[in-house]
């Protein structure tokens, strides 16, 4: 269930650590090279630098799924190639600039002319200061 979070009880968010890092990317009106979108989606595991435990790719109707499994948590791609939307999920735990390379490195390559994203800090459970 989404809650509301009150300005002040944001600033209150602020003063815990993230155990997570979790981007998720809209892009519409994309470049798409269907046959290069498991290379693309393995390139960007490597750029940044996070653990492939396993994937399943799948061509469906004109349509594309990837889904990887992370040692840091999970990457998922999925592509529309006849209305050429892409929709990026990324979850890493611990330091978010893998998710964040990986997301950027896609992005780039799909060189997409309308982009939706947003980035969450996820598991706030320890206090900063304390």
């Amino acid at each position: 269930m989404l809650t509301y979070i009150e300005n002040s009880q944001a600033d209150e968010m602020l003063q815990y650590e993230a155990l997570g890092f979790h981007i998720v990317i809209d892009m519409y009106d994309i470049e798409i090279d269907d046959k290069g979108l498991i290379d693309l989606v393995e390139a960007s595991i490597k750029v940044g630098k996070l653990t492939k435990i396993s994937s399943h790719y799948h061509f469906y109707e004109n349509r594309f799924s990837g889904i990887i499994l992370l040692a840091e948590s999970h990457l998922s791609l999925h592509v529309c190639l006849t209305t050429k939307y892409a929709y990026l999920d990324v979850y890493t735990c611990g330091d978010p600039q893998g998710a964040i390379d990986c997301a950027n490195f896609l992005q780039k390559s799909l060189n997409p002319k309308k982009v939706i994203q947003k980035a969450l800090h996820r598991g706030l459970i320890k206090p900063k200061y304390i």
